[in-house]
């Protein structure tokens, strides 16, 4: 009977370890959120204006972490890897993880997935990043199958290179790399044609649920490759409007219920276009959803 307490009780004991380095805290058998971070393209316009205002308000609502949206010719909103991850530490906040540019068209002096990774990479591990996301995809490089076996070569690349700073690469989708492309579903190839290792994916459950394609199946087939969510929800519509989380259309309940189970370590709260409300104010109905989320 002993040993068997002590099983349980040591089992409980590395589950609460798991659930709390992914920002969760158990009560009463129910599971709740205590840590929240946002992608600062939400307040993009705050951050260009007033970076250290906005931040801070932020922190004040109850984030704990952001994510990046403005690394530009090496510069965090206007400032270098130390100055940014300064006025990070001074506002009390953290970031893990990070948007990049893949690069496309652009000139040798850039810095991106294809000019300059390796000092790219080097700013983010100063900035405290643990992930470096690639955040988009251009339509010139996504219009055909052939193409995205060449973007798979690039993440491998890239990748490698990421590891060697200490960084995981992911990428961000939207729509249309669950819209299939010559009876293909490209997300597949971006999956199947890449290490395991060296790219990880960041799920916007916004642009999945946008293509009409079930996530669910995805954690389960690709274990482990899901390490960050975008918390981004649909308002009801043809339209399918950016709206806060909570008010629409998706459950989040399930949402993170399912990814704690396949190894979601840190989310972001996003809304593209808030449309009722100043980007702050929907950042904090976002977060007030959130910390009363059970599940």
């Amino acid at each position: 009977m002993i040993r068997r307490a002590f099983i349980k009780t040591a089992g409980s004991m590395v589950a609460g370890l798991g659930l709390m380095a992914t920002g969760i805290r158990c009560q009463n058998s129910k599971r709740h959120l205590k840590e929240f971070g946002i992608q600062l393209y939400t307040v993009r316009n705050e951050m260009a204006d007033k970076p250290i205002d906005t931040l801070q308000a932020l922190r004040d609502m109850g984030y704990n972490h952001v994510e990046s949206a403005g690394y530009h010719n090496r510069l965090f909103y206007g400032m270098d890897a130390r100055q940014w991850r300064k006025l990070l530490d001074d506002t009390g906040l953290k970031m893990y993880s990070g948007h990049i540019d893949i690069g496309y068209g652009q000139a040798d002096d850039s810095f991106n997935m294809q000019h300059n990774w390796e000092q790219v990479c080097e700013d983010a591990s100063i900035a405290g990043q643990k992930y470096i996301v690639s955040g988009w995809l251009p339509k010139e490089v996504r219009e055909s199958t052939d193409q995205y076996h060449k973007l798979a070569e690039l993440f491998n690349h890239c990748g490698e290179i990421a590891s060697q700073f200490g960084l995981q690469l992911c990428h961000h989708n939207h729509h249309y790399e669950f819209q299939p492309l010559e009876g293909i579903v490209p997300f597949e190839i971006l999956a199947d044609q890449t290490d395991p290792q060296l790219l990880k994916f960041e799920l916007d459950h916004y642009w999945v649920h946008y293509a009409g394609f079930d996530y669910k199946p995805l954690l389960t087939r690709y274990v482990e490759r899901f390490p960050l969510f975008h918390i981004k929800d649909m308002g009801e519509g043809i339209e399918h409007p950016f709206t806060e989380v909570g008010t629409g259309v998706i459950n989040w309940s399930e949402v993170f219920s399912l990814g704690l189970k396949n190894g979601l370590q840190y989310f972001y709260v996003e809304q593209d276009d808030p449309n009722n409300h100043p980007p702050l104010e929907s950042a904090r109905i976002s977060i007030n959803y959130l910390k009363a989320l059970t599940f």
